[in-house]
């Protein structure tokens, strides 16, 4: 769906909605008086509704939604793990956060009507969601989910919050959104495999926590992971 609204709910393609309330509880956050200027998305776990009675894959991660993120919570917020989140746009499209920034208000837009014919406007949209629109331009660099690492999601929160953002997460008794689990070990280890070697790069990159406060060039000097090609190189 292509929109210009101010707040973008991301979910997987296999998840659906699961409680009507949860579109609330994010805008409750988002239009808070106090604390809503600083928040750049709201994060809700990544809930399954075929995981079996013994989980004998773990792919409920109750370590991580139970325990780790509410501590992350408390501590400048969770990292966007790609399905279940509402990002404001603005904030998405590489904006920094300032102590001038006056947070979100929502209004009702006018309505408008859209110049050309139903024809024009379908050429217009398969141009703007084709997979060549973006070349040449900072999509998948400044705007935008990060390109070049298999976990593009984690990294580009974590970019959001080295920018001054924070992160709020919200794990209501009724799962906000359902998904499809993996069910056989195969899959489970396809699926494991790919986050671990993105999480991994991740770690040799400016914005690991290990060195998250140490200046950039120092950081890049000691060593420098090049997301557009791939490859590694110490200097």
């Amino acid at each position: 769906m292509i929109s210009n609204g101010p707040i973008i709910l991301n979910v997987d393609c296999d998840m659906y909605s699961n409680n009507s309330k949860s579109v609330r509880d994010a805008l409750c956050f988002f239009m808070d008086e106090k604390q809503s200027r600083q928040i750049a998305f709201v994060q809700f776990p990544q809930k399954y509704a075929n995981v079996t009675k013994n989980d004998i894959y773990a792919t409920s991660f109750k370590i991580i939604y139970e325990v780790e993120f509410h501590g992350l919570d408390g501590n400048g917020g969770p990292w966007y793990i790609g399905s279940g989140c509402f990002h404001r746009r603005d904030i998405l499209c590489g904006r920094r956060f300032s102590e001038e920034d006056s947070g979100i208000y929502l209004k009702r837009q006018k309505e408008m009507k859209a110049e050309g014919s139903v024809e024009e406007l379908e050429e217009t949209a398969k141009e703007l969601a084709s997979c060549t629109y973006e070349l040449d331009s900072q999509w998948g660099k400044e705007v935008g989910l990060k390109y070049g690492i298999p976990v593009e999601d984690v990294i580009t929160g974590l970019t959001i919050q080295c920018r001054g953002w924070k992160s709020v997460y919200m794990n209501p008794k009724r799962a906000a959104f359902l998904g499809v689990a993996p069910t056989t070990l195969a899959q489970t280890l396809v699926q494991q495999k790919r986050w671990s070697e993105g999480d991994f790069q991740i770690l040799l990159t400016k914005f690991s926590p290990i060195w998250k406060n140490k200046p950039e060039k120092e950081n890049m000097n000691d060593l420098q992971l090049s997301l557009d090609n791939k490859v590694f190189r110490t200097t």
